[in-house]
């Protein structure tokens, strides 16, 4: 269903051709051209609103639904960024078509929250800091990394690790984990995010696909 700033946007101009062609008909014929002419600018206005909620539902079914699998068990995990891949048509091995997922990375990863749970907090920074060179692209190791910072209390050094989760999930075309990630914030720490132009824009464009209009708005102010 349409909503948001297009909605508002699709009914205003289905009022404007109304409005419109409604009073060019009565200044060219009168009452009854007046008439024809709301109602062919009804007609405009509905072409008009049916396009913008196709645009609107085509981008929103083009985007890639990433499920949370935080709280999944590694091998579920696995078999579930496994089966994501396996639906996009690819024949390759999952665990090298998602971008920064290698075998052993999502047990790591468990592992890490193990620790953090565990109060364990320099055992799981260490264990990140030894997976960071072997998964480059993997947004899930910083985004990792600013939880177990913001636990510790290191808020600047937990705000370098989320703008570089949120950078790697937009380039690696993740936009709903970026949301997610971007979710996670405070408004102290979204001020400070270290982002370019570009990733602002294009994480502005994710939240609004999610319905956060209002973080959305915030980012495109940046």
């Amino acid at each position: 269903m349409l909503g948001g700033a297009r909605a508002v946007l699709a009914i205003l101009a289905l009022l404007a051709c109304m409005i419109g062609g409604g009073a060019l008909g009565w200044a060219k014929g009168g009452p009854l051209l007046g008439l024809l002419g709301t109602l062919l600018g009804a007609a405009l206005g509905v072409l008009i609103f049916a396009l913008v909620r196709f645009v609107d539902h085509a981008q929103r079914f083009g985007e890639r639904s990433v499920p949370d699998l935080r709280a999944l068990p590694a091998e579920q995990a696995l078999r579930v960024l496994g089966a994501i891949v396996a639906g996009s048509g690819s024949t390759s091995d999952p665990q090298k078509s998602v971008p920064g997922l290698a075998s052993g990375l999502l047990a790591e990863l468990a592992l890490v929250r193990e620790l953090a749970a565990r109060d364990d907090h320099a055992q799981a920074l260490a264990k990140l800091d030894a997976l960071a060179p072997s998964h480059p692209r993997a947004p899930a190791l910083p985004a990792e990394r600013a939880r177990v910072l913001r636990a510790l209390g290191r808020g600047d050094e937990a705000i370098v690790a989320s703008s570089s989760a949120i950078e790697l999930a937009l380039h690696g075309g993740m936009n709903r984990l970026a949301a997610q990630l971007f979710a996670e914030l405070d408004l102290d720490a979204e001020a400070k995010l270290e982002l370019d132009a570009a990733s602002w824009a294009r994480l502005a464009r994710a939240l609004d696909v999610h319905g956060d209009e209002a973080a959305a708005s915030r980012c495109r102010s940046r």
